[in-house]
């Protein structure tokens, strides 16, 4: 029996029964019976007096058998006193005698309030079912009970069978499926201890947390409720229908992926869920080459490379899968043909020309075979002919030249190739117009020279495409009509052989040309070539932070050395025999703002807190005494608020500013006379303040406007620059070109948005060229009606132009002083040591 090791333990236990466990006398008899019939049905437990068990206690330390009537109390000890299902607990039957010693005498036990099953043996108790019972130990003989039985609490044992109940039989791919696990032992208690959870097959596309299941995959599933504990789960499982998601995907396969030209491979479109389940029946389209054909489910194309293919929605907008598409590689089939192409391409060559062999091996449907292995190309005669590389050729003597290129997987796949070497080609020589004429006035320009080949002949002669007719002499003559700037003249001759030969002749054409003296540098001077455009932030942006980064702040800067220095001279006013002197100027942080109009700039300047100390001195003696006393004191002026148009004009290539409608007001003057008898000068007093209010506005109206139209004069011809630029020879060897740019003011205007200064630009260094050109080129509009106007971008606060001829310049003045010059032997530039037959230059 399983719990027969804890009698010891418990018989050590029962020696505090007397006072603390159930126990009944002899006397209890009545009490006995009484339980006997309210604990019916009952069942016995083994009774008499067993020679083993006797042994057992003998062990543990009870007495010898001892006769039932000296037992005067029975307790009923359960271990354990809670059990599953079908497990055993003992049952030990404790008697005791008048001084509370146990008492070996033949004892049993019953469970007294069941009708369920249950099982009992030498020294314990099972049951079925689930429940609380109550056993009771008892004499032998009957003659004494314990009247407290003990209870036996009987749970469900372990799992053996679970029934599962879902709540659901058909979802979609990606949701979760939730059942109800009920779990019971081998009676068929329920077991509501244990740990279920759910398991689903076939297929292991789910996965399981407790007695729910998230499953992604389609398909059929039995959903089934395990123990944890026992790995037992329901035998008769749910089924479970999971149908795919919505479509998410679309793939597309080939098969095979590569192919030879000329073959096939078969597509297959699949459209799945996220969870990669197949959907049917969702309307595709195919994506393909056009040179790639479809037949049904077939993909055919005879052209090689690699061609892709995709499987897309037919109606619904791409952007809403995730179209997988793939690429079928289509390789070249077996030689069938050789193409060669000639390097440079020419129907005759001449002598020492190179010629270069490009061999394609192609195959049914002319594709390239890569890498195509050939045999070695055979030349007939092989005398005359320098081989230079693995198709390369040098050609050293006149004739005709034949090439044969073989394959060398199919040596029936042949080429053939002839070629003919035929002399030069005629001589042409361009007389005029002469290389880097520069040429004005009417646009026709003649073109003259001559043309020779004393050996085949000139069969024809074209200029820039044009037919050119050759006298008898071979010389022409042939009129174009020249473009704008650069026109080159290609003439190319052809001999009864076929071979050309050609020239190339350059020259400058323009209506207009900014003409070079060397003895006068101010010739070539280019009216508003160079514009500067000066936006409404770079004249007052707002922010007068210093340092100063417009030129409102730097006005303010200026404004105090300008009042102090230039507008308030001594003496600053006089009246009869008094004269007025001020000293201590002082004045608070000016403000200037600045905002451009149509024709100038409107400007308005507040001055606060303006202040200075003033000397009144007078001269009116009568016999020798003056009597006309000098004074001092301070003047103070909450503010001097001035608004005024500065409007600009151009006069003999100077900008003039004048200051127009000019207001000056002086706000809150306020005069203060020392001495004790200021007060008997009221009427000088009333004199100065009516002076200053009045009179002095005029000072500044005339002083201040006069200023202010310098400070811009002088601020803008800041823009104006004239340096000397030395620049290194470009090519060879020289000393350094001394190039000169000057830019002078020529024109100034101002809109809402801003003010446009145009400079006069000139470039020019020192004569160094032999030629004698007309100048720099200018634009001359290209042949338009009328010059582009310069747009400034208004958006920028500042920005800056520069006209094509002032460009021009630039670059002419660079040529002018010889920088582009080579000095040195042709030979340090150009290496001909591999031509044959030709001396070294």
């Amino acid at each position: 029996m399983k719990h027969q090791s804890r009698l010891a333990s418990w018989i050590a236990f029962a020696l505090w029964l007397t006072v603390g466990c159930s126990s009944t006398t002899k006397s209890d008899n009545a009490a006995s019976q009484q339980a006997e019939t309210a604990f019916s049905p009952t069942t016995n437990g083994t009774f008499g007096d067993d020679s083993e068990r006797r042994a057992d206690r003998e062990k543990e330390g009870v007495g010898e058998s001892a006769e039932l009537s000296s037992v005067v109390a029975i307790s009923t000890i359960i271990d354990p006193p809670e059990v599953q299902a079908g497990y055993e607990t003992a049952v030990l039957c404790a008697a005791q005698d008048e001084d509370g010693n146990l008492v070996n005498v033949p004892t049993g036990f019953k469970v007294v309030n069941t009708e369920e099953a249950f099982y009992t043996s030498d020294g314990g108790v099972s049951f079925e079912i689930v429940g609380e019972y109550q056993v009771r130990c008892e004499l032998a003989d009957g003659s004494l009970v314990d009247e407290t039985p003990a209870p036996v609490f009987v749970v469900a044992g372990d799992p053996v069978e679970l029934d599962t109940v879902t709540d659901k039989s058909v979802m979609t791919a990606g949701d979760k499926v939730n059942a109800e696990c009920t779990a019971y032992d081998a009676f068929g208690n329920i077991n509501e201890w244990t740990k279920t959870e759910l398991t689903l097959g076939p297929g292991e596309a789910w996965v399981a947390q407790g007695n729910s299941a998230k499953v992604v995959g389609a398909g059929i599933y039995d959903v089934a409720c395990m123990a944890v504990s026992t790995g037992a789960k329901d035998s008769t499982p749910e089924e479970l229908e999971v149908v795919p998601g919505v479509p998410a995907k679309v793939q597309t396969l080939l098969e095979p992926y590569a192919i030879e030209a000329g073959q096939t491979s078969e597509l297959t479109c699949r459209v799945l869920d996220f969870w990669n389940n197949p959907i049917d029946g969702f309307p595709l389209s195919i994506f393909k080459p056009q040179e790639v054909i479809l037949n049904g489910t077939t993909l055919e194309t005879v052209v090689a490379g690699l061609h892709p293919v995709k499987c897309v929605p037919a109606t619904d907008n791409w952007d809403l899968y995730d179209i997988q598409g793939a690429t079928l590689e289509v390789l070249p089939g077996p030689p069938a043909a050789i193409y060669v192409e000639q390097i440079p391409p020419k129907p005759v060559y001449q002598k020492l020309d190179t010629l270069d062999l490009v061999i394609s091996v192609l195959d049914e449907f002319s594709n390239v075979i890569p890498d195509a292995p050939l045999e070695p190309i055979e030349v007939e005669p092989e005398a005359g002919i320098k081989v230079l590389g693995e198709a390369t050729y040098k050609f050293l003597a006149e004739g005709q030249f034949t090439f044969v290129i073989v394959s060398q997987e199919d040596n029936t796949v042949t080429e053939q190739v002839e070629i003919l070497v035929d002399g030069t080609g005629p001589a042409v020589v361009i007389e005029t117009p002469a290389r880097g004429a520069t040429i004005g006035g009417k646009p026709a320009v003649t073109v003259e020279g001559v043309v020779q080949d004393d050996v085949a002949g000139v069969f024809a002669l074209e200029l820039n495409g044009q037919d050119v007719t050759v006298k008898p002499d071979g010389t022409f003559s042939h009129i174009i009509l020249a473009n704008h700037g650069m026109n080159i003249l290609r003439l190319t001759a052809t001999d009864l052989g076929g071979i050309e030969s050609s020239t190339t002749r350059a020259f400058y054409f323009s209506t207009e040309w900014h003409g070079a003296d060397p003895t006068d540098p101010s010739v070539g001077t280019i009216d508003d070539s160079f514009h500067v455009w000066l936006g409404q932030e770079f004249l007052d942006d707002g922010d007068h932070s210093l340092p100063p980064d417009d030129v409102a702040t730097l006005i303010e800067f200026l404004l105090g050395d300008l009042l102090i220095g230039n507008v308030l001279q001594n003496p600053v006013a006089s009246s009869g025999p008094y004269k007025v002197y001020i000293t201590n100027v002082g004045l608070g942080d000016s403000s200037v703002s600045l905002d451009t109009f149509d024709g100038g700039i409107e400007m308005d300047v507040a001055i606060p807190n303006f202040s200075f100390d003033i000397d009144l001195k007078g001269s009116c003696k009568i016999l020798f005494i003056d009597i006309c006393p000098d004074f001092s004191g301070d003047v103070s002026m909450n503010a001097i608020k001035m608004n005024a148009d500065i409007t600009a004009t151009m006069d003999e290539d100077q900008p003039v500013f004048t200051v127009q409608d000019i207001q000056v007001s002086i706000q809150g003057l306020d005069l203060d006379i020392n001495g004790i008898l200021g007060w008997l000068f009221d009427f000088l007093i009333d004199w100065i303040v009516g002076f200053f209010v009045d009179d002095i506005e005029d000072l500044f109206e005339d002083s201040l406007s006069g200023q202010v139209a310098s400070l811009f004069e002088s601020l803008l011809s800041q823009f104006a620059f004239s340096q000397v630029l030395e620049l290194e020879p470009l090519l060879g060897v020289g000393d350094p070109v001394q190039l000169q740019l000057t830019t002078a003011l020529g024109s100034v205007l101002f809109t809402e948005e801003g003010g446009l200064l145009g400079l006069d630009g000139q470039s020019m260094s020192q004569k160094v060229v032999a030629q004698k050109p007309l100048g720099s080129i200018g634009r001359a509009a290209c042949f338009a009606e009328e010059e582009e106007p310069f747009i400034a971008e208004e958006g920028f606060p500042f920005g800056a132009g520069l006209h094509d001829d002032l460009l021009n310049r630039i670059l002419f003045g660079m040529w002018w002083g010889g920088l582009f010059n080579v000095e040195g032997n042709l030979s340090e530039f150009t290496d001909v040591s591999d031509v044959e037959g030709l001396p070294g230059i």
